[in-house]
């Protein structure tokens, strides 16, 4: 039985947590929070200020009334964080310009600078207004002068950031908005000034300093572009060198998080200092040390979620042995979790922040039990077993989570994990020992670190392919809904309460949420099986149109380069798992007309024509032709009268392929004759029932 006084956080951080689901749930204004909590809080005072023997007896009450605080608490502190709600965010004034200083450091992108700017004052038609709030700008990339601390003057008002276009798709406009950012803005160099550069902070200028000097160190004596992708990945936190290919090969083999900083690396470099320095350990100076180049480092790696958790609970243990005390491992879990949702409540809905913390809490749970079950009196047996148990510890709490946003899941984690597991170590240690000496100009000495790290993270990524390359070393394509993700993680839950309380009760509760489960899947498929779909994506700059018949699915794609062709997954995966069997995939049902630069198809009693062409106006019919929608691509369609006397039809679709510009005059145009239509740029994707 848990003796509660000893885990107080373990009771504080759920509350909390609850708290803040409420508020983004139900979007409560702070005077009701107020008012809850000032009432509960008088409540807590009156049990408190009770008789000592009435206290007691009413103890229970009291624990209840002070998590009930902590929750209204984290329902105040998310109202608070969430800037849009004060009246002084700039999307409460008529903006005609707004001044602002960039306030991260630029991401490069193919034709733009991707950067955040706090804005600060912004121009009404009456006088400039100081604001705050937060904008994402995309600055052309050719522009040398925008950098950390820019000051600068827009002449256009920001846009705000549109939701997903297609059903299902990957919501980057609350993504943004957990970060407080819900504007966006496409820039021209006519459309800013750069007025000034504000003094930088001095920590933030030394990070980025670090930063950039590794980077251009491992550019210079690390010349493999795969090698030098996983070098900056793994020792500074920067993946956007990494290849598509490495990168679904380390997912595919379940070592993806190699690639992210985190509680791993976090723990080596801790556990490195602990080496050096294991004589002065519980020294005031070691302490010191070990928290400051603990968060400098998660501060170079970007301060990701498992960074900041595991640099925050390194730094607890570090601090408690200092004070000859053991920190409760999931106490200091919990504290860990409270503190940073405490900064920012949002962090609570990062994919990264959630499957840090399952991970940590299975290893800390279930590893000492799976280790136990096998033991051998060989030490190299043994360390095998270590490993493998600590990631299957992670998997277990992680897998409903990695289905339900991966789509897929790797089998063969465990082998994976044998080999990258401690080819991180060396290369975290030794890409350490590598920016030492390059900084301190010992060339020939990094030179030869250099080429030890280029070895081992070549064998490294030798080994992630080949495991990926094993078949069935991975299933992928499974799509996993939110009824069915807490459906698995009862089952897992009464799984392994089971296996640690010995109780049948809980086995039976296991047995019948597995029932439940199986339960849901089927009505599912038998749902799918009588669905029948049309849907012309919202994809830009590309024709996408799919046929989903049951779980069936054909699909038409038209883009001008390879490039657009790479966009089309991240707009329409989510929906196709959804609905459709991606093994059976067909070919589109689609045939010419005799009209050039059209197609037709049909799916059940319903006639598309797609348009990619302007009809030719010798075109001679013996009169309209019958189709029910006419999708229209690639600013085809010019005179609409014309289109009139060539088809009839229910409506007009205009995909993503087309221009903003033609289609402000194509919309005027149907208007003013009274046709009907849908822009999928400005309304998402358009879906019609065949069935």
């Amino acid at each position: 039985m848990l003796h509660w006084l000893k885990y107080p956080f373990v009771r504080f951080t759920p509350a909390y947590i609850v708290g803040i689901l409420i508020a983004v749930q139900f979007h409560l204004d702070l005077l009701i929070s107020v008012i809850l909590i000032g009432a509960v809080a008088t409540l807590y005072i009156v049990l408190l200020t009770a008789g000592n023997k009435q206290f007691f007896s009413l103890n229970p009450v009291v624990g209840v009334v002070a998590l009930s605080l902590i929750c209204l608490f984290g329902m105040a502190r998310t109202y608070l964080f969430q800037q849009d709600h004060s009246k002084f965010h700039f999307s409460n004034y008529p903006m005609e310009h707004y001044t602002g200083t960039i306030d991260s450091w630029p991401e490069q992108t193919k034709n733009f600078q991707k950067v955040i700017m706090e804005v600060t004052e912004a121009s009404t038609p009456k006088d400039w207004k100081r604001v705050f709030g937060r904008v994402l700008l995309y600055v052309p990339a050719s522009d040398s002068s925008i950098r950390y601390g820019t000051k600068l003057m827009i002449t256009t008002p920001p846009a705000l950031v549109e939701p997903p276009g297609n059903p299902k798709e990957f919501d980057y406009k609350m993504y943004l908005a957990n970060k407080n950012i819900f504007h966006r803005h496409f820039l021209r160099h006519e459309d800013y000034l750069v007025i000034g550069q504000s003094e930088p902070n001095r920590i933030i200028a030394l990070i980025n300093q670090i930063r950039n000097f590794g980077i251009t160190a491992i550019t210079e004596k690390i010349t493999n572009p795969d090698h030098q992708g996983i070098a900056k990945a793994l020792l500074l936190g920067v993946r956007g060198d990494v290849s598509d290919e490495l990168m679904q090969a380390y997912a595919h083999t379940g070592a993806m998080h190699i690639l992210a900083i985190s509680g791993l690396h976090l723990g080596i470099l801790y556990g490195f200092l602990l080496l050096i320095f294991r004589k002065y350990r519980k020294t005031t100076g070691f302490v010191l040390l070990t928290v400051i180049i603990l968060w400098i480092y998660a501060a170079i790696a970007g301060l990701s979620p498992s960074v900041t958790r595991a640099a925050l609970m390194f730094s607890i243990i570090s601090i408690g042995q200092y004070f000859y005390r053991t920190p409760n491992i999931f106490n200091t879990i919990a504290f860990s979790a409270f503190v940073l949702l405490i900064i920012n409540p949002m962090q609570l809905f990062n994919v990264g922040f959630q499957l840090s913390y399952l991970a940590v809490i299975g290893i800390v749970w279930l590893y000492p039990s799976i280790n136990s079950l096998f033991a051998s009196k060989y030490k190299v047996f043994e360390k095998i077993w270590s490993l493998t148990s600590v990631g299957i510890a992670a998997q277990i709490l992680t897998l409903p989570l990695v289905l339900y946003y991966f789509h897929n899941y790797p089998l063969l984690f465990f082998i994976s994990n044998l080999i990258v597991v401690p080819s991180a170590g060396i290369i975290l240690v030794g890409g350490l020992a590598f920016l030492i000496s390059s900084f301190a100009g010992f060339g020939l000495i990094s030179a030869v670190f250099a080429t030890g790290l280029g070895f081992v993270i070549g064998v490294m990524n030798r080994s992630v392919l080949f495991i990926e390359n094993i078949p069935g070393a991975y299933i992928k394509d499974i799509y996993l809904p939110q009824h069915q993700v807490i459906l698995l993680y009862l089952f897992i839950t009464g799984i392994l309460v089971f296996l640690f309380e010995k109780k049948f009760k809980w086995l039976f509760y296991a047995v019948t949420v597995w029932i439940i489960f199986i339960l849901s899947i089927v009505f599912d498929q038998v749902s799918k099986s009588n669905q029948h779909w049309i849907i012309v994506y919202d994809v830009p700059g590309v024709t996408v149109i799919d046929i989903i018949d049951a779980t069936h699915l054909a699909s038409y794609t038209v883009a001008v380069d390879a490039d657009d062709y790479r966009k089309v997954p991240y707009h329409t995966a989510n929906f196709r798992l959804a609905t459709a069997d991606m093994a059976s995939i067909q070919s589109f049902p689609i045939n010419k007309t005799k009209l050039s630069g059209t197609e037709i198809f049909c799916s059940g009693q319903i006639v598309f024509l797609i348009i990619s062409k302007s009809p030719d106006r010798e075109f001679i019919t013996e009169g309209p032709f019958g189709v029910d929608y006419i999708i229209i691509s690639n600013n085809a369609v010019k005179d609409f009268a014309h289109l009139q006397k060539l088809f009839t039809f229910k409506k007009v679709i205009f995909d993503s392929s087309n221009d903003f510009y033609y289609l402000q005059q194509a919309v005027r145009d149907l208007n003013r004759l009274g046709l009907k239509y849908h822009n999928v740029k400005e309304k998402g994707a358009f879906i019609i029932d065949t069935g």
